[in-house]
């Protein structure tokens, strides 16, 4: 990422089986809070937690619209990898986004 994340906290969307999680934490994240909706996706990103000790990675089962309206978190970084495609309000979650990170990083 452009600035890097060392001692940053960074905000990701659809970390998938954790790889990104993985990359962000040993490129010197201090905390990636990680949201996955598809509940196979999420136990893919436990399994990569416990086999890697992702300490610093956090993943939350859930809807990323419904978090950012009930956050007041502020994020150093967002990644949002291959997520925006499947939103049906795409400017609703970048708005969001926008409102919590000075960085967003969004992946098709």
């Amino acid at each position: 990422m452009i600035g890097g994340v060392r001692d940053g906290r960074v905000l990701e969307l659809g970390p998938l089986e954790g790889g990104h999680s993985f990359m962000l934490q040993k490129a010197g994240a201090l905390m990636v809070t990680a949201i996955e909706a598809n509940v196979r996706a999420l136990l893919k990103c436990l399994i990569t937690k416990e086999i890697t000790r992702l300490t610093a990675c956090e993943f939350l089962c859930g809807d990323f619209i419904e978090y950012l309206r009930r956050t007041d978190t502020s994020y150093d970084a967002v990644l949002a990898s291959g997520v925006l495609y499947h939103m049906t309000e795409p400017l609703e979650l970048l708005h969001r986004l926008s409102t919590r990170s000075p960085a967003i990083y969004a992946l098709l």
